[in-house]
């Protein structure tokens, strides 16, 4: 559900260690019951907001900005000063970010990985 990532033990992990939350949506049965996953968001093993992914078909629904509040709200209230990281290029990211007052590095951070 993660695009662009291609580690799904890393994803795993962050699940297990309680460090991604989910929005789900009811399917309006008559029990309400059944629940659909329609985005997600979590918390990098070194401390970032990220892996924001929300379904194209629950998009412009504010699910994004609720998730992201969220984790914000997460982050403060065990001490952490709430960050991220966004990969250039990511306008939709950068607008919500822009949206949410949200202040941006004046120079870039590049990550560096080990294939």
């Amino acid at each position: 559900m993660y695009p662009g990532f291609d580690d799904p033990d890393y994803i795993i992990k962050r699940i297990e260690a309680g460090a991604v939350y989910g929005a789900f949506l009811s399917d309006n049965s008559a029990d309400n019951t059944i629940n659909t996953l329609a985005g997600i968001i979590g918390i990098h093993e070194e401390g970032s907001i990220g892996m924001l992914y929300v379904k194209p078909q629950y998009r412009h629904q504010k699910l994004a900005k609720a998730l992201e509040t969220y984790v914000f709200n997460r982050a403060l209230e065990n001490g952490w000063i709430p960050y991220g990281q966004i990969i250039v290029g990511n306008e939709p990211s950068m607008r919500l970010q822009e949206s949410m007052g949200m202040h941006f590095s004046k120079s870039s951070v590049y990550w560096m990985t080990k294939k």
